[in-house]
This record gives C-alpha cells, sequence and structure tokens, in this order.
C-alpha cells in the first residue's frame, strides 16, 4: 500500500517476488532516519577533511571543474550518479543511500558494526562514504548474475574491497570470501566459454587449414603420378623400336663430323616381286672395324627396279 501511495521507506527490495536481502527472524529490523535537511553522498564527500578526500581520490578520479569525483569505470556512471543525488538516511549511526538501506540492514544483522575497529580519527563522512562502497558491492554481488560478471567488474570489486580494508580499517573478510568464489565461478564460465565455443571454432579452422593443405598435395601427387605414367610409356616405347642408348651414344659422337662421314651400304636381303624388295639400310661409320653390327635398320620397299634406286 505504502508503494501505491509512492512512500518506498522502509520498503524491502523484492526480486521476482522474493527478499533479496532475507532475515532469519523477520522481526528484527533497524529504523530508518531521514536527515534534515535533506543530504546527498556529494555532500558528504564536499564535508571531507583534505587528508580523507586525498585517499578518496587513489579510488577515483577528481573533477577540478565541477568539484567531483569520478570513478575510474565509466560501466556504472549512472548508477554512481543516481547514489550521489540519492537521499541520505541513517541507520544505527551509519549514513548511506536510500536505496541501499536495505543492504545495510542485512549487513549489520548478518555481520553487525563492521566499522567498529575503525580508527576513531576518521570521520563520520569517510566511514560512511567506505560503507557505501561496501553495500553497493554487496549488492551488486546478489543480484548480478554469473553469466553477466565480467573481468571489469570483479576488478571493480576488488578495489572497493581493498580501499575500505586498507585506508578505513573496515572488517571485511566476509567480502573477500564471496569475491573468491565468484572468481572461481567466473574461470568457470570462462574455460566453459572457451570449450564450447571458441575453441570448437579454433578446431573447426585448423581443420580447413589442413583439409586446404590435403587438397594441394593430392593435386601434387596426381601431377607427379601422371608424369610417372609417361616416363613408364616412354621407356616402354625406347624398349620396342631398339636401343635408345646406342643411338644417344651415336648421336653424341658424329655430332661434330661432316656429314660425309656416314656411308649408306645398301644389302638386298629378300626379293618379293619384280617390282618391289625390301632392302636393310645399315649406317656404318666409315673407317669402323665392326661395321657388320648395325645401328639402325630401316624397312623400306621399292616400286621400281634396283637400278634406279641405286642412281
Amino acid at each position: 500500500m505504502n508503494v501505491l501511495k509512492c512512500d518506498i521507506r522502509d520498503v524491502k527490495l523484492k526480486v521476482l517476488g522474493e527478499d533479496a536481502w532475507d532475515f532469519p527472524n523477520k522481526d528484527i529490523d533497524y529504523p530508518t532516519t531521514s536527515l534534515s535537511p535533506l543530504v546527498t553522498l556529494n555532500d558528504l564527500i564536499h564535508k571531507l577533511p583534505n587528508d580523507e578526500l586525498s585517499r578518496l581520490k587513489r579510488l577515483f578520479n577528481w573533477d577540478e571543474e565541477k568539484e567531483e569525483s569520478k570513478h575510474m569505470s565509466d560501466d556504472d556512471d549512472d548508477d554512481d550518479d543516481d547514489d550521489k543525488t540519492d537521499e541520505i538516511v541513517d541507520i544505527k549511526g551509519h549514513l548511506v543511500p536510500f536505496n541501499l538501506a536495505s543492504v545495510i540492514k542485512y549487513l549489520l544483522h548478518k555481520h553487525g558494526d563492521i566499522t567498529t575497529n575503525s580508527r576513531e580519527f576518521y570521520s563520520k563522512e569517510f566511514k560512511s562514504i567506505c560503507f557505501y562502497f561496501v553495500c553497493k558491492v554487496m549488492k551488486e554481488m546478489h543480484t548480478t548474475l554469473v553469466t553477466d560478471i565480467t573481468k571489469h567488474l570483479r576488478q571493480q570489486w576488488y578495489h572497493y574491497i581493498i580501499f575500505v580494508e586498507i585506508y578505513a580499517d573496515i572488517e571485511v573478510g566476509f567480502m573477500w570470501e564471496s569475491l573468491r568464489k565468484i572468481t572461481r565461478n567466473f574461470y568457470y564460465q570462462q574455460v566453459s566459454k572457451v570449450l564450447e565455443t571458441e575453441f570448437l571454432m579454433k578446431i573447426e579452422k585448423k581443420k580447413d587449414e589442413l583439409l586446404n593443405k590435403i587438397s594441394k598435395l593430392r593435386k601434387k601427387i596426381d601431377e607427379y603420378n601422371a608424369g610417372l605414367e609417361n616416363r613408364k610409356k616412354l621407356y616402354e616405347c625406347s624398349r620396342k623400336k631398339g636401343t635408345l642408348k646406342e643411338g644417344l651414344e651415336m648421336e653424341n659422337n658424329f655430332r661434330w663430323k661432316s656429314a660425309r662421314a656416314w656411308d649408306i651400304g645398301v644389302f638386298f636381303s629378300e626379293w618379293e616381286n619384280k617390282d618391289s624388295l625390301n632392302l636393310e639400310l645399315i649406317l656404318v661409320e666409315l673407317g669402323s672395324t665392326d661395321a657388320s653390327k648395325p645401328i639402325t635398320h630401316v624397312s623400306v620397299n621399292f616400286f621400281s627396279s634396283p637400278s634406279s634406286v641405286l642412281c
């Protein structure tokens, strides 16, 4: 009913119908007190002493012109801007933006006052800003899906936690434990992503490259096989037509001799009829002692008388 009347004070944070910050004992609650006059997170920042403001600048970039801080990350600028302008409320002496009231109540009930060990000389404003960091990280850890967690977001949480632990002496051991669990889940998520998508894509790419190489090698093998077949045919042909080696040696011997170094001996081997005969033309090197050994045999058919051939 209060929500319908636009009064959202002390309304427990709901996510999909469930309490995001569920208390074991429903009767336990902490009163929320509004400050008068209205105070925002920006007001607390401007009230910080110079030494505490310097500490804050180590986590933030300071805009000298606007005299306001800007977080190193740009991912949650909108949320930060909302927090800075949201009304500050007092819950058991801790000043936090109203939208984080449910979170700080949960922390007080679950872990007690985690600022008890904080040094007394820290201003209330500085402790409240550090408590705001704790509540901000706790809320994001509880509402961010594992699949939406990024490396940058984990680093951001780490810097918030280390800041409040070192510069405000706030006990945040439970937050380190949560961050370790989140980091472990994030690691497994990344491994799963690599195995399911990136690794398979790399395998398919490597497979395509290998198939391409295999195709080129097969083409070369086909070319080599074709050349080998041609050589085999040439070899068989040379065996049938005569002694190729002797012919090549003969050509080498007569390459630098005159054409008259050859003589043609005509031997009548067989008469088939009056008008034709088979002749063996035997090429004999002049002066050769082994003139009876033929080098090349050529069969010729003549259709005229032997005398006309000899002429």
